[in-house]
């Protein structure tokens, strides 16, 4: 299965990097995610809204209006 988001790191005053998902995938990628916590991303500047997954291969941003969301998500 291919899955496509994007995901950059941003720098932050503070000295923080954190993720900057500029796009999501609404497939599901369940099967991939390991773990069983999630993150929220919230839009801002050049960031979209999205739920950030760790997977095998990395953080995968998915829209949050996808169809399986709420059965998937599980601990903060």
């Amino acid at each position: 299965m291919i899955y496509h988001s994007l995901m950059i790191v941003c720098h932050y005053p503070t000295g923080k990097n954190r993720p900057c998902c500029i796009e999501t995938t609404k497939r599901n990628v369940g099967s991939q995610i390991v773990g069983n916590t999630y993150s929220r991303q919230r839009s801002r500047s050049h960031c979209v809204e999205a739920i950030l997954f760790n997977t095998a291969k990395g953080i995968i941003c998915v829209d949050p209006k996808a169809s399986w969301i709420p059965a998937r998500k599980m601990t903060k």
